[in-house]
């Protein structure tokens, strides 16, 4: 509509009846689908003054009412906003939380592309050496941690 008034092929007053026009056109399809109050009035019309009397002045969306539920629409919505956010922290996070996981359960090293699984063995080990029981500040039940203190 606008392009044609820049390029000359309609006059500024044309292209603003035909954008007017079209809005109307589109507010229609929007009250029959329910989408706006069948009074909803379009800031044209409001500024022209037409039929001030005859339309009410409802809000565009009622507020929801107690037992009220979000429209299936709004939730869609609610989820497609969240979705980058959640993705992130799925990148970020989570996925090399549960890499961390499942290479503690291997006995893989730097640099190496080989490993295999030991299950829990890792942990065995490292809670059974002096060095883990000495910076935890835990001793261990066995005669020779005692005397070594």
């Amino acid at each position: 509509m606008f392009a044609k008034a820049a390029t000359g092929a309609l006059s500024p007053k044309d292209s603003m009846m035909e954008a007017s026009n079209r809005a109307k056109e589109i507010f229609t399809k929007w009250r029959q689908k329910k989408m706006v109050p069948a009074a909803a009035r379009t800031s044209s019309s409001r500024a022209r003054g037409d039929d001030d009397e005859h339309h009410d002045r409802r809000p565009a969306a009622p507020a929801l009412t107690a037992g009220e539920t979000i429209r299936r629409s709004d939730r869609r919505l609610g989820v497609l906003m969240l979705a980058p956010a959640l993705i992130y922290i799925a990148l970020l996070v989570a996925i090399p939380f549960l890499l961390a996981l499942v290479l503690s359960l291997t006995n893989s090293s730097a640099g190496s592309l080989e490993f295999s699984f030991v299950g829990l063995q890792n942990f065995k080990n490292v809670v059974a050496s002096a060095v883990f029981r000495r910076a935890s500040g835990t001793r261990s039940c066995s005669p020779s941690s005692r005397s070594s203190r």
